[in-house]
Order: structure tokens, then sequence, then C-alpha cells
């Protein structure tokens, strides 16, 4: 019996495809049974990923991306340094802590820069245009 914890890594939105290439290079190359340990949402995610591919006969089914969103997925999963992951781990806390405080009522939307607004409406906009 072989044993992976921590399976919850694969999971990992800043380096996904790393993850789940460590997490599949250990399913596969173990030559008894497996048993993949984890904890939280990350596990969560994966319980109901390997559910669907027992649910499908145990066959792996997925949409071959088209090449615009291969450029996309490139983007957005490429390899990143530790301190590049570090980086947008905490910008992305530090805007949900933005959202929250504007959503709780303890920082008025009027407090933040008209200017940041825009941007960050600008960005969004541009994000949905090219999907």
């Amino acid at each position: 019996m072989v044993y992976i914890c921590h399976s919850e890594y694969a999971s990992s939105p800043y380096i996904a495809v790393r993850a789940r290439n460590v997490l599949f290079t250990a399913i596969t190359r173990s030559r008894a049974w497996v048993r993949l340990c984890g904890i939280g949402d990350g596990m969560s995610e994966l319980i109901d990923e390997l559910q669907r591919v027992k649910t499908n006969s145990y066959r792996l089914a997925f949409n071959v991306p088209t090449e615009l969103e291969l450029q996309k997925i490139r983007k957005i999963h490429r390899d990143k340094s530790d301190s590049e992951i570090a980086k947008q781990r905490d910008a992305v806390r530090n805007l949900n802590q933005l959202v929250l405080m504007a959503e709780s009522g303890d920082l008025p939307i009027e407090a933040i820069p008209d200017d940041l607004k825009k941007r960050l409406e600008s960005l969004l906009e541009a994000s949905n245009d090219s999907e």
C-alpha cells in the first residue's frame, strides 16, 4: 500500500500544473494500491474529480483546448518562482480583504479611489472580453 500525503496540494491554484504532475507521477509510479490523504477544500475538489472518473468507468474524459484556450492556460498556469507565487497569493489575499471590508461596510466604497475602481473595472471587462 502506498500512501500519498498532502494530496490536496494538487488543487493549489498557484502551481496547479506542477502540483498535478507531481500527484499523477506518484500515482502512476506505484506498483501497489494507492491511498490519497489530505484535508480541506483542495482535497474535496480532488475527491469530486476522482468520483467523476469512477462514475465514468475509470475513464478520463476531458475537452481538448483550442489554441486560444491553450494560450490562456499557459499564461495562468506557467511555472512560477516561489517569490512570484508568494506575491500573487498576497495580492489575492489583500484583494479579498478589500472586498470583504467593502461588503461588511467597514470600508465604504466611496473610500476606494475612483482611478483604482476604473482600473479594476477595465481589467475585469478586458478579462471578460477575452473569454
